[in-house]
């Protein structure tokens, strides 16, 4: 009862702004929120030296006694290798634990693991059953992921208007690989009526967050003069800089079209 109520009286405290001291002395009474807290200072260097085998230690506390964010931190430590040797079939562990409590996070992680064959075997539709719960939390990483499973047709029917309705809800977040996708499936009319004008609004809503894929898209649409009236400079602008952040077509389209 008294770490109910402990944990009731804490919980409007602002951890993240506290010194690390005092943040210490909640953590020992057995606060799970300021052990996660302390884990994060450690775990990025904030105020303290970076150390990921004391940040793994106070992430663990918390997690050992069923915190979710925790247990997601925790997780993703095993995912990446950082203060303890990578282990995937761990992280899974630790991603289900924590995505079981509604951590939205560790659910598209889960996700991702299950599509790309990490710790497991490849299953699309244990993926898909991840995505769908991250994604009805409004996640943009997931939303997106899932509009490619079905845009791809994996582990579901192909399907582009279901693509096209995520992509969009991603987009709309400011996610620019789905900008990107929602340009192109506009710019095709896969899922939608084609539109280059909107195909273009998207295009440039990601070009203009440095992605070189949308970049190379946009510089397209200016070259053939779709949505927009054809403009050479302007193309070999977008083309280049797409070139400058290492996507090799868009270097070949320097070398070919001008």
């Amino acid at each position: 009862m008294d770490k109910i109520v402990e944990s009731y009286q804490e919980a409007d405290i602002n951890f993240e702004n506290m010194e690390l001291k005092k943040l210490k002395k909640y953590a020992l009474r057995g606060n799970l929120r300021a052990q996660n807290t302390i884990g994060d200072r450690y775990y990025i260097g904030d105020g303290v030296e970076k150390n990921y085998e004391e940040a793994f230690r106070w992430y663990k506390k918390a997690a050992d006694e069923g915190y979710n964010v925790a247990q997601y931190n925790l997780g993703d430590m095993y995912y990446c290798g950082f203060g303890i040797e990578k282990n995937y079939i761990k992280a899974i562990e630790l991603f289900k634990k924590a995505a079981n409590k509604g951590n939205i996070e560790a659910a598209c992680n889960l996700g991702c693991m299950y599509e790309e064959g990490d710790g497991t075997k490849t299953d699309y539709e244990e993926a898909i059953k991840w995505y769908v719960k991250a994604s009805e939390q409004d996640d943009f990483y997931a939303q997106y992921n899932l509009g490619n499973m079905y845009m791809y047709g994996k582990g579901v029917a192909q399907n582009y208007q279901k693509a096209f309705q995520l992509h969009e809800k991603s987009a709309k977040q400011g996610y620019m690989k789905a900008q990107n996708t929602l340009g192109y499936l506009y710019e095709e009319g896969k899922g939608t009526l084609r539109s280059y004008e909107n195909a273009l609004k998207w295009y440039e809503e990601a070009a203009y967050q440095e992605y070189p894929y949308a970049e190379y898209n946009l510089g397209g649409m200016y070259y053939t003069g779709k949505g927009v009236e054809q403009n050479l400079r302007i193309a070999y602008a977008w083309y280049e800089r797409s070139a400058e952040h290492g996507l090799e077509k868009a270097q070949k389209a320097l070398s070919e079209k001008f």
